[in-house]
């Protein structure tokens, strides 16, 4: 009996979940493994051919767009054996990285592993011999969700921490979700692990449609900002909230440690530009936290635009009057 349920939210790639769930039916994998997924997009057709198509799929439509973490959390709730794979709506699914991983799970007791993650038939993602995951690996091996699979009574356990942040609205659980469940897990003591099978691999590569309020992807600067902001709120929260009195301590260091970062890279930043304000900007660094310098910092990230902008129109008007210096000296000398 299987104990792997795959889990696949999708969003606007109706034709995209299609040959997904095809290419997966072919390989036997909606024989072998049970499969969730939930539409978040607006289509009211996808349903009616999903279940047509495939009777064995599993199909939830959310009446509204409830986003990827939400979404996530649906999918651990709906599912009914003891670990979930998570995949993407345009990855393609591998019969035997599936099996492989499962045989292991049905051996070794889990809260997280993640598998190797293909792409071009290369590892984008993953370890080639089972290895613990430890906190400076933990980002690495859980920032892509396709390939991770969750114990599902653990990360439920720890689900409630997760939908109080998402109710915050914080940016890093909204995009991350998976991140903050496998930081929760290891700070409380639980078992995460890399594991060389590769049941997921890059398929259709179709463009991410995460965008913020304001229409932001999260690989933008300020999907950037807010993702580094997100995280240490979440580190901070951690360390007056979870139970266990040494995660608590790590909770903290791992807030301060991520600050650090976050000025490391606003640091790098300006000092491309202008040195000295590059060193000024890492020495308040050192008497202030994070929340303190933002506006600051979003000033900062201002001037560097605006003298991006001075210096490409500066550039331009140079190279009118050398043009113009051309033609002159041209008429002169005819």
């Amino acid at each position: 009996m299987s104990v792997l349920t795959i889990g696949i939210p999708t969003y606007r790639r109706d034709q995209e979940i299609i040959k997904v769930l095809t290419r997966a039916k072919e390989q036997n994998v909606l024989l072998d493994f049970a499969l969730i997924v939930i539409d978040d997009g607006p289509s009211v057709s996808l349903q009616n051919l999903v279940t047509k198509k495939f009777p064995s799929v599993n199909f939830h439509k959310h009446k509204k767009n409830m986003g990827f973490a939400r979404s996530f959390i649906d999918l651990l709730n709906s599912c009914s054996t003891e670990y979930l794979m998570i995949s993407a709506d345009d990855d393609f699914l591998h019969h035997s990285g599936l099996h492989s991983a499962e045989q292991f799970l049905k051996r070794n007791e889990c809260d997280l592993l993640s598998t190797q993650w293909l792409r071009n038939g290369k590892i984008h993602r993953g370890r080639r011999s089972v290895l613990p995951i430890g906190y400076s690996q933990l980002r690495p091996a859980t920032n892509h969700a396709p390939g991770l699979i969750f114990n599902v009574e653990s990360a439920l356990r720890h689900a409630t921490f997760l939908n109080k942040l998402l109710d915050t609205e914080n940016y890093a659980a909204q995009t991350y979700p998976q991140v903050i469940l496998a930081y929760l897990m290891l700070m409380e003591g639980g078992v995460l692990k890399w594991h060389n099978s590769a049941p997921v691999s890059e398929g259709l590569m179709a463009p991410s449609q995460f965008t913020d309020s304001a229409g932001n992807g999260y690989w933008s600067l300020a999907g950037r900002v807010q993702e580094y902001l997100g995280f240490s709120d979440f580190f901070r929260m951690c360390a007056t909230e979870i139970s266990s009195s040494n995660g608590r301590e790590l909770a903290l260091q791992l807030a301060t440690f991520h600050e650090q970062e976050f000025y490391k890279l606003i640091e790098s930043t300006v000092s491309a530009d202008i040195e000295c304000r590059g060193a000024n900007f890492r020495g308040a660094a050192l008497f202030y936290n994070l929340r303190r310098p933002l506006n600051a910092c979003s000033e900062l990230l201002s001037w560097i635009r605006n003298r991006q902008k001075a210096h490409a129109i500066a550039a331009k008007s140079e190279a009118k009057l050398l043009s113009r210096a051309r033609v002159a000296s041209k008429t002169q000398i005819d």
